[in-house]
């Protein structure tokens, strides 16, 4: 496409009607979890962000444009809704897309998770100083924020230790 092409114009030529679903299949660059990218005309950011405020209005701050047909790669307006964060994960849990109701799945937790800075010990550790230390304190020894410390000793995090 030619770097004038305005950003409309881009978007138009960068998908197609899928006609059994109604999706508009996103056919450009795509990020590691399939939403389209769209960049030039003035514009770089998530294909469906732009189809949204496009098509049906501004997006409010913090707020999340999701699909409803639960596809990453849809562009079409008719497909998107805005929601919370939390919205869409409510979505995502009440259409058993959340990973933790694929007890099979092998995704990665605790000090498998790549930017994990605490191991296994370390929660055992934790776990231990409840009521002996302040969140903060166990906190500070361990490089991590209060909240975290909190949530570990509540088994909201690192439940499978």
């Amino acid at each position: 496409m030619p770097p004038w092409m305005n950003a409309i114009d881009r978007f138009n030529n960068s998908y197609i009607p899928e006609p059994n679903s109604g999706c508009w299949l996103w056919e450009k660059s795509l990020n590691n979890n399939g939403y389209g990218l769209l960049q030039g005309g003035g514009y770089k950011g998530y294909a469906h962000r732009f189809s949204y405020s496009t098509f049906r209005g501004p997006i409010p701050n913090n707020m999340d444009v999701c699909h409803n047909c639960d596809l990453p790669c849809c562009v079409n307006p008719d497909h998107l809704w805005l929601g919370t964060a939390i919205d869409n994960m409510k979505d995502c849990k009440k259409k058993g897309r959340h990973a933790s109701d694929k007890p099979d799945t092998n995704y990665a937790r605790g000090e498998m998770v790549s930017l994990s800075k605490l191991n296994t010990k370390d929660i055992i550790e934790i776990r231990s100083l409840n009521g002996k230390l302040s969140h903060q304190q166990i906190a500070s020894r361990f490089g991590v924020s209060r909240n975290n410390i909190r949530n570990i000793q509540r088994n909201r995090t690192w439940k499978h230790v």
